[in-house]
């Protein structure tokens, strides 16, 4: 259960690292909340 849950938590610092390094705070700020969201741009952002 902790592996799945650290792997979580480095899929989340990568989708925010990629988000912010390209400029897309709102996008950051959106996913932070918005858990079908997040999703979404993991998918477009490759992030698995």
């Amino acid at each position: 259960m902790d592996d799945l849950r650290n792997d979580g938590i480095e899929q989340g610092i990568e989708l925010m690292d990629k988000l912010y390094s390209q400029g897309r705070t709102e996008d950051a700020k959106r996913a932070k909340t918005d858990p079908q969201y997040r999703a979404q741009l993991m998918k477009e952002l490759a992030i698995q």
